[in-house]
């Protein structure tokens, strides 16, 4: 007696793809609470330690970071399903510790407001959150990066050689790596990292076969 074997519905398939990305997106939620509360027990901690009370400003700042994070999260829940789970809450921690350990200095020097620099980090992690989605939405495939390979690779050169310039390149701590534009500094390299990596990857892809050839 032979064995029919029927294809798997459609409606099947179409099922079970959504279940599984849904519950790496909850993965990551879960992660990311997880992270929350990591950062936020280190800034309660040192806020006890050196100030021997909550300073809700700093607290307040923190909590709106969080809110743009669940944002991104949602984002990715609905633009980028199938992405890793890891990353954003790994970033995520690794940010919040190290708003906590810049904030255990800026109390420590007695600074607050806008002249601390855990308060600049924070703005500069929401421009990065803000930046990002705007990337997510609009790139929806990562695979159109790489018609820019070269482009990146140029752009990653320029970036690199932009504190070498005179008048623009600036000595900040003993290294030359910031620019200074209209009384704000920025190092060009931190953008270059994504540069080099948009190019990377794609020349790594384009010559995947050739650079596989190795000499016998």
């Amino acid at each position: 007696m032979s064995t029919v074997t029927h294809p798997a519905s459609p409606r099947i398939g179409r099922l079970m793809r959504p279940r599984g990305r849904q519950e790496l997106r909850n993965r990551e939620l879960v992660l990311l609470l997880v992270a929350f509360a990591i950062s936020l027990a280190a800034i309660v901690i040192i806020q006890e330690a050196v100030l021997g009370q909550l300073e809700f400003g700093m607290l307040g700042t923190c909590a709106t970071l969080g809110v743009l994070i669940l944002i991104f999260h949602i984002v990715l829940r609905f633009a980028a399903p199938q992405s890793d789970a890891v990353i954003v809450p790994i970033a995520t921690l690794l940010n919040g510790l190290g708003i906590a350990e810049i904030y255990r200095i800026d109390l420590a020097d007695k600074v607050s407001g806008w002249d601390a620099v855990s308060v600049k980090q924070c703005a500069w992690t929401a421009l990065a959150l803000v930046i990002s989605i705007v990337v997510i939405l609009v790139v929806r495939h990562h695979r159109v990066l790489q018609r820019y390979t070269f482009t990146s690779g140029l752009v990653a050169v320029v970036l690199l050689f932009l504190p070498a310039i005179p008048g623009l390149g600036v000595e900040v701590n003993g290294a030359r790596v910031w620019i200074q534009i209209a009384g704000l500094t920025f190092q060009p390299g931190e953008v270059a990292k994504i540069a080099l990596a948009i190019f990377f990857a794609g020349y790594l892809v384009q010559h995947r076969d050739t650079l596989s050839l190795w000499p016998s």
